[in-house]
């Protein structure tokens, strides 16, 4: 028999919990119910899918403190490193701020990062420690860096092996605990689009959150975002958009230059069919919605890809009041649950196709007979 070890006595770092006193942990996001705070996450999708379209969206709008997909943000900073094709990145950028204005408090890193090299993942690590002071100083917390690709950021490396695969995710891991933010990988799914991330299969378990795109076999110019995986969340909410394009800038002959942003719009469920019928509150806020578009105040809509001129909005807080004073209120409902419920209503007629929401105004797309 071999030695038995000896355990000399010491400090323990292991904690110990009542079973009385048992609570869980809040669950913190920078996207509501989408994308946590803290952790790894993937945009995955097979090549031209546009699920760097999709990352960019998403990140620019959390990093200017607007909603996504209708869902509460927090406003973070962002670091994007573009291992690949950071020209076409910063084509991306820049159309996105021509088509939706304002400033977001995100930082391009146009250098590829080698996932692989321990003192390559240190160095961006002090990189994003600098960024993460300046943005201190502007009372703005850095809240997530993206990777894009993880292709292109292991040089050498295979995704198909466990030893590379988890090196490469236990660094991430590390990264994200370190600088307690979101690191965001953007990734290639596999010749079976239907097994999810290219290569080792731990890379699923290891995510803290997936979203797939993919193109629509009816339409491929539509773009399926569908939430696969989302710990501590709901998976499976689906998501469509549409690449719009948008001129940034003429070549020296004079020619435009483009890029292209994405446009939301309802989704087809999996068989085809537009979303499901509205729901009891979403019917009631649809009804609100109607009746401030004709009897309310109405406000030039933001200018945006996809939006007519002279698109008419109304503002949220007219309709939510509107809502409340037609019965959507429920007896001693919280206020808080009364807001959580108004704003899933939102949401889904969002997803419907039934309203576009920018920022605190909103519009309807389609007339409504309901």
């Amino acid at each position: 028999m071999g030695e038995l070890l000896s355990f000399t006595s010491r400090a323990s770092r292991f904690t110990r919990e009542p079973f009385s006193q048992v609570e869980p942990l809040g669950q913190e996001w920078i996207v509501k119910g989408l994308m946590p705070a803290t952790g790894l996450g993937f945009i995955v999708g097979p090549p031209a899918a546009g699920k760097s379209f999709a990352a960019i969206d998403f990140l620019l709008r959390i990093a200017s403190g607007r909603r996504v997909l209708e869902r509460r943000t927090r406003c973070v900073g962002v670091a994007y490193v573009a291992s690949e094709a950071a020209n076409g990145v910063r084509k991306r950028l820049k159309a996105w701020r021509k088509a939706n204005g304002g400033n977001a408090h995100l930082e391009l890193i146009p250098q590829a990062v080698n996932l692989r090299d321990e003192e390559d993942v240190a160095d961006l690590a002090n990189t994003l420690r600098d960024m993460r002071g300046d943005l201190d100083a502007d009372d703005i917390r850095l809240g997530a860096v993206v990777i894009d690709t993880v292709a292109a950021s292991m040089p050498g490396g295979n995704e198909n092996d466990g030893a590379d695969m988890s090196d490469v995710l236990a660094r991430m891991q590390r990264l994200a605990i370190d600088l307690d933010l979101l690191v965001l990988l953007v990734a290639h799914t596999g010749k079976d689009e239907t097994r999810g991330i290219r290569g080792w299969s731990g890379q699923t378990g290891a995510a803290d959150m997936i979203l797939t795109v993919e193109r629509d076999r009816d339409d491929p110019a539509l773009r399926i975002v569908t939430a696969s995986k989302i710990k501590d969340g709901e998976d499976g909410d689906r998501f469509a958009f549409r690449l719009e394009t948008v001129v940034i800038g003429q070549d020296s002959d004079g020619e435009d230059i483009t890029s292209a942003v994405p446009v939301y719009e309802a989704a087809p469920d999996r068989k085809g069919k537009k979303a499901k019928p509205l729901n009891a509150a979403e019917q009631l806020v649809l009804k609100a919605i109607n009746f401030v578009t004709d009897h309310g105040v109405t406000h030039a809509a933001p200018p945006a890809p996809g939006v007519p001129d002279q698109q008419k909005a109304i503002a949220r807080g007219d309709v939510r009041g509107r809502a409340l004073a037609s019965g959507f209120a429920v007896a001693d409902e919280k206020p808080n649950t009364t807001n959580v419920r108004f704003g899933r209503a939102l949401q889904g007629l969002v997803a419907k196709g039934e309203i576009r929401i920018e920022g605190e105004l909103m519009w309807r797309l389609q007339e409504v007979t309901r």
